[in-house]
């Protein structure tokens, strides 16, 4: 009896619920892609801003002096 009783607790309904976990699944999933895509945004503005400042200061892309920036 207590054994059929501990089966039809609200939290053996709910872990049994396989809307539930399908929906927690698609939750998380979303969750993760979003925080990705923010990942990857924020990096290739921080690369721009790198490239640009080092472009502005009279170094090329691999950092190397441009003939232009070397004193006479």
């Amino acid at each position: 009896m207590s054994e059929k009783t501990a089966g039809n607790t609200v939290g053996t309904k709910i872990s049994r619920n396989q809307e539930i976990w399908e929906s927690l699944y698609i939750s998380a999933q979303s969750y993760l892609n979003s925080s990705l895509v923010k990942t990857v945004n924020s990096s290739k503005q921080e690369e721009s801003k790198v490239t640009q400042g080092t472009n502005k200061m009279g170094k090329g892309k691999r950092g190397e002096l441009n003939a232009a920036t070397i004193p006479k």
